[in-house]
């Protein structure tokens, strides 16, 4: 049994890539024999960074996406409307009793209200790109991404230090597949035993990578959840709590219960666990570069037919105000239907949960999707 395994992983790669391949070959100009190799595969170890990579680089590409969101709030608008008319009003006063001229009025209150608006759309932007974004980026690098083989892919990992003076052989362990690091610093190998999750554990989750001339440039997950997913990503102390705790030492004060900071706080639910029937569509990024080209519906179509391929009837979508464009292509393109939305914060912020019957998008898009990207058509 170990040894059927070990034949899979060696093999799963080549025939992904015979399955879920496809090419762009647009019509020749120029004298240029064919456009770039795009290939569609299952993720692969050497992936990893890749992976990481391209998602954290998409995330931070999507921050003015939901900084312009927020600036639609209406307490955005009226913190913004408020404070540059309080400003404008302290102008006469700044300047009663000095000899000025008339047009240092209007000056002054030019340079106000540009010295207000930049400050405002500075602290907007600065506290979306360094807080928010920076939040969710770390709560996927420190779950489902630190490990994509184990978390999508099911398979189980143990790492084990291989002892000096042990026998060769009794390395050679037949439980899976096997890899052998050194530290730079102790010089011990660790032996890295890979093995397959039990039947009873397997999901419908699965990872792609999406390569362009054998670049990793594209991403996305189908993830099936059996148990609730807790955030594994250790949680910062809330700078409220340091400074309170600093001042409440400085002046010899006793500190108080909002102020402490807990030995063990209660885990974040990251991911509610799935009913059978359904998954989520997941880490879906792709590369600057290659974006209005029709990458996603690629994307998302292997999704949902690998969906309808393990009797899924549900696919789920969690969006929030960073990801709007994303939601527009789930909406027109695939006829995902949105069920909820939550706000998440006074400025905006939200997330909304998208929802696609598998077997109705198999009905009205499978058939040409195959047609244009899996089939070697344009």
């Amino acid at each position: 049994m170990a040894s059927t395994e070990k034949e899979v992983l060696q093999t799963r790669p080549e025939e992904d890539i015979n399955k879920d391949a496809t090419a762009s070959e647009p019509p020749k100009q120029g004298g240029v024999p064919h456009g770039p190799d795009i290939v569609l595969r299952s993720f692969q170890p050497a992936d990893l960074p890749y992976a990481k990579h391209l998602y954290y680089t998409t995330y931070f590409n999507l921050v003015p996406g939901a900084v312009k969101h927020k600036l639609m709030s209406p307490l955005t608008l009226s913190l913004y409307m408020g404070a540059f008319a309080y400003l404008m009003s302290l102008v006469p006063i700044l300047l009663a009793g000095m000899n000025v001229p008339s047009w240092s009025y209007p000056v002054l209150r030019v340079f106000m209200g540009l010295s207000w608006t930049i400050l405002f759309f500075a602290i907007l932007f600065g506290y979306t790109d360094r807080k928010e974004a920076v939040d969710e980026i770390e709560d996927a690098i420190c779950n489902d991404m630190a490990d994509i083989e184990e978390y999508y892919l099911g398979w189980n990992k143990e790492e084990r230090v291989v002892e000096d003076g042990k026998d060769s052989e009794k390395v050679q362990t037949p439980i899976g597949e096997k890899k052998v690091t050194f530290d730079k610093n102790s010089k011990a190998a660790v032996e890295v035993i890979k093995t397959k999750k039990p039947e009873s554990e397997r999901t419908a989750s699965h990872f792609w990578v999406l390569t362009i001339n054998s670049i990793p440039s594209a991403t996305v997950a189908i993830d099936q959840r059996l148990k609730p997913v807790y955030n594994d990503r250790p949680q910062p102390v809330p700078p409220y709590k340091t400074a309170g705790q600093f001042l409440c030492r400085r002046y010899g004060f006793a500190i108080p219960n909002f102020l402490q900071i807990d030995d063990a706080p209660e885990p974040k639910l990251l991911f509610p666990a799935h009913k059978p029937n359904e998954a989520s569509l997941q880490r879906l990024a792709i590369q600057r570069e290659y974006q209005g080209f029709g990458l996603s519906t690629i994307l998302i179509s292997r999704a949902m037919m690998w969906a309808n391929e393990h009797k899924l009837e549900w696919v789920n979508a969690s969006i929030n105000e960073f990801q709007g464009k994303a939601a527009n292509i789930l909406k027109t393109k695939h006829g995902f239907k949105q069920v909820s939305k939550k706000r998440t914060g006074w400025f905006g912020q939200c997330d909304i949960e998208l929802r696609c019957n598998v077997q109705e998008w198999m009905e009205r898009y499978a058939d040409d999707v195959k047609e244009k990207h899996f089939n070697g058509k344009k």
